[in-house]
């Protein structure tokens, strides 16, 4: 997914690659200072945001809010890809 991103990049589309559990604390935090909306516009401006390592684990309901508010910030403006590990066959 890294070499996606550069090909975006030598494309002048500009692009945010964060590892998913980044993503959610950094918003978390934004959010318990009532910065949410703050933390997710400069999101915006990002034509490309992939997330790392998207697994999809039980999530508190503050954290599935959050991750909804930034779906739905991203389906507005941008697009989202997200990586998700899966097994290897030996």
């Amino acid at each position: 997914m890294s070499a996606f991103g550069n090909e975006l990049i030598d494309k002048a589309i500009s692009v945010l690659f964060k590892e998913m559990k980044e993503m959610l604390q950094d918003l978390l935090v934004a959010d318990a200072k009532s910065l949410l909306q703050s933390a997710l516009k400069p999101l915006e401006d990002i034509d490309v945001l992939i997330l790392d390592n998207f697994e999809l684990n039980i999530l508190s309901i503050k954290e599935a809010y959050i991750l909804a508010s930034l779906i739905k910030t991203r389906s507005e403006k941008g697009c989202l890809l997200y990586t998700s590990p899966s097994p290897r066959d030996s």
